[in-house]
């Protein structure tokens, strides 16, 4: 079905409902691949002239008094194959629908429930053009025969053919369909391959179906597959080219009649066992990991957000005291838990023989075990806040190394670094080197210790600036990333530090980063060779009251480009919630001067006034996507939808950040969030380099 227009008369003349289905079929097309075409009318002559023409593919009949009922429809129709799909109000829909089928009704839906709608729609077109298919081919083919037979329902083993580009299965035989317990094909049709492999071998299989289709080389691999009561089973899968009605795709091959004894994958679960924590130094750690590299293994940080102020306070005998006394509070829940003293405010633990959704329910369940634990030392009674962030050891992991970085990265750690190195002496001397260049920084320009890593990094030239990937549901075919840092020392080692309070400091260094981060923007925007690449700056809150001082800036560097709206930038919720009249008049002289503004960091919905700001867009944060899709409250459920309409209707868009499983991505799809970044769609690259074709969400 790939690379078609496929034509739909909607037949209803209430324009809200027409807009609502187009909206509905645009945000759930499979990345651009399948093409749908939305024509209405309210008469049986409109009924009669599209069928007629050929230009109708499936018939949507809204139930309403206002348009010709299921029976005129189809005496419009006629002769053709043009099935009809009726869509009722969901409180009718049980009423309706078997009555709606017996008159003729291909199928009910309703546009209450979208997702269900869509697949709805895609299987009743898939329906019409495989019977269609299926005729043309029998007369035309005589080796049709020969084909069917390979398929009888008689084999063991399990076979499907699904399309190249769009994943979307074409077939599947008998025993296909009895192993993931389809009645018949019509259950499947609609759904696509990735659907059926678990989140985090996705990767691996997309990788498999990129080789297969490049250099028609077959490829196998043990993945889990997921069956429809979530039960996973490892099976031996194999993925070669084929053709299946002169149409060619790939076939999806596990050979049960050898392999009919495969065991289900094992799932970790957090148990209360008495076993105590397994607390290992850091290089010992890094060293012991090395072993699950390529393996369903994950790291997750877990990182104190109140280190800081505790270190002031309390110092970092009782921290680490802590710390200690913390891990074995987590050792007593969960079962054979691995973990270490990671950095300074962070540890990190093993997670083994895992999905990502349950990683990252469990590292919900950890934060808030975490954060129910009380220490108690002397009069000191120490509670507190924390977040996390994981990542996996599979396939695309090289070596330890990069897993750790991956998680710096994602975890935010504060101003320390994490030395992979074997030896004891070169790590000590390596902090050492570190120290003596905190003290000079802070002679030299009277920099506070938090900011002194940024001191570094932009006096003697060790900054980079990076990309994070944000995927466009809207299809707009413009390729957004948003931009970061990295820092590094004099060896050209990665220095992990926080850049969450940067964006929210006074401090004047500010300046010269967000100066910076605007240059780097600008001179690769120009180095690009394909013109459709936006970049979402996120910056400090420096030019918050010199928004004049700004714009002169932009002009000297690149005004053409901020112009174009090939570079938004913007301030933290934070700082427009303390400063919101400053904040106002910031982003309306940004407007005047054509610029792109943006509000990200959002942490609650209920409470943002970002409605009233000229911005071009609104980042949601990730723990404000994470707490929506895991548990949303009545008063966000209420909010969110007025919120993406106002966003609409300024003409501004929604990004939704921090999207790493697949409940944040249910959200995503569910809400028609048009942007998205995080783990579900690609990791941060050092070049406006990422692949975003690979993207067949």
């Amino acid at each position: 079905m790939s690379n078609d227009i496929y034509k739909i008369l909607y037949v209803e003349n209430n324009a809200e409902k027409v807009t609502q289905l187009r909206q509905l079929i645009r945000a759930n097309s499979l990345d651009g691949k399948i093409t749908f075409d939305v024509v209405t009318t309210d008469s049986v002559e409109g009924i009669n002239v599209a069928v007629s023409k050929g230009d109708c593919d499936l018939v949507i009949l809204q139930d309403s008094p206002k348009v010709p009922i299921l029976k005129e429809v189809h005496n419009a129709i006629g002769m053709k194959a043009t099935p009809v799909l009726v869509l009722v109000n969901e409180d009718q829909f049980l009423e309706k629908r078997q009555v709606m089928i017996q008159e003729g009704a291909v199928d009910v839906g309703t546009l209450q429930q979208g997702d269900v709608l869509f697949k709805q729609i895609v299987r009743a077109i898939f329906e019409l053009k495989t019977q269609i298919g299926y005729r043309d081919t029998l007369e035309k083919n005589a080796k049709l025969t020969e084909i069917t037979e390979q398929f009888t329902s008689s084999s063991e083993d399990l076979i499907a053919y699904f399309g190249t580009d769009d994943g979307i299965f074409i077939y599947a035989n008998d025993a296909f369909l009895q192993y993931f317990g389809f009645k018949s094909f019509n259950d499947l049709a609609a759904t696509t391959v990735l659907e059926y492999v678990t989140a985090d071998e996705s990767a691996q299989f997309k990788k498999m179906m990129k080789i297969v289709g490049k250099t028609g080389k077959e490829q196998s691999e043990t993945l889990s597959l997921k069956h429809p009561d979530g039960h996973l089973v490892a099976e031996s899968v194999v993925l070669k080219q084929a053709m299946y009605e002169e149409t060619p795709c790939l076939e999806l091959f596990v050979n049960k009649g050898a392999n009919s004894g495969t065991a289900p994958v094992v799932q970790m679960e957090a148990q209360p066992i008495s076993e105590q924590a397994k607390f290992y130094d850091r290089l010992s750690f890094i060293q012991n990991l090395s072993n699950f590299v390529g393996s369903s293994s994950w790291l997750v940080g877990l990182v104190l957000q109140d280190y800081f102020a505790f270190r002031k306070k309390y110092g970092v005998d009782v921290l680490e005291e802590y710390f200690l006394n913390l891990s074995k509070h987590l050792g007593t829940q969960i079962n054979n838990l691995h973990y270490a003293r990671y950095s300074d405010e962070s540890i990190v633990l093993l997670l083994t023989n895992s999905d990502m959704t349950k990683v990252d329910r469990l590292g919900m369940a950890i934060v808030s075990s975490s954060e129910g634990y009380v220490f108690n030392s002397g009069d000191v009674a120490l509670q507190g806040k924390f977040s996390f962030a994981y990542t996996n050891l599979g396939d695309s992991v090289a070596t330890i190394s990069d897993a750790c970085m991956r998680l710096d990265e994602l975890a935010g750690l504060l101003d320390s670094r994490v030395v992979f190195t074997d030896d004891e002496n070169s790590a000590s001397e390596q902090a050492s080197a570190m120290d003596a260049e905190s003290a000079a920084a802070q002679e030299d320009g009277g920099v506070d210790e938090e900011f002194v890593p940024l001191y570094q990094g932009l006096k003697n030239h060790r900054i980079k600036q990076t990309y994070v990937p944000v995927v466009d549901f809207s299809m707009k075919g413009q390729e957004n990333y948003i931009t970061s840092f990295n820092l590094y020392d004099e060896a050209g080692e990665l220095v992990v530090w926080n850049k969450s309070f940067t964006y929210t400091s006074h401090n004047p260094l500010m300046c010269k980063l967000d100066q910076f981060m605007m240059e780097s923007a600008v001179a690769s925007l120009k180095a690009a060779e394909i013109d459709n690449k936006r970049l979402i700056i996120p910056m400090s809150m420096y030019y918050l009251e010199r928004s004049a001082e700004l714009i002169e800036w932009i002009k000297k560097i690149g005004h053409d480009v901020f112009s174009d709206k090939k570079v938004c930038i913007g301030l933290a919720e934070e700082v427009v919630n303390d400063h919101f009249e400053s904040a106002k008049k910031f982003f309306h002289a940004l407007s005047e001067a054509g610029y792109a503004g943006m509000v990200y960091d959002i942490v609650d919905i209920t409470s943002t006034k970002v409605a009233e700001l000229d911005i071009t867009l609104i980042a949601l944060s990730e723990n404000c996507i994470g707490r929506m899709s895991r548990n949303i409250s009545s008063e966000e459920m209420m909010k969110f939808p007025k919120l993406l309409a106002t966003m609409s209707e300024k003409g501004a868009s929604v990004l939704a950040m921090g999207v790493n499983s697949p409940t944040s991505m249910t959200l995503v799809w569910e809400y028609n969030i048009p942007y998205a970044c995080g783990n579900m769609i690609g990791s941060p690259t050092l070049a406006l380099d990422f692949d975003f074709s690979q993207m067949m969400m």
